[in-house]
């Protein structure tokens, strides 16, 4: 997958907003689409360095898969 890094230098309040907007605080009900976990990311020089990523976890047998676009894309350095 494909994406922009950010730097966070203050990641309150932006994370709960950000957790609220991707419905994963506990105003939402269980079970969560998206949980924000530490994830390994592989910058276009190789370099591995962890960040933060909100991961869907929703169950795909009820979803409707990403079809095109650059969700199906694999980035040349890809695990």
């Amino acid at each position: 997958m494909h994406g922009v890094l950010y730097r966070v230098h203050t990641p309150e309040p932006m994370f709960s907003i950000s957790d609220d907007y991707e419905g994963c605080t506990e105003d939402w009900l269980e079970p969560y689409e998206f949980l924000l976990r530490p994830t390994e990311v592989i910058l276009e020089n190789g370099q591995v360095i962890r960040a933060a990523s909100y991961l869907y976890i929703w169950d795909t047998s009820r979803a409707t898969p990403a079809t095109s676009g650059r969700f199906t894309d694999t980035g040349s350095n890809a695990r």
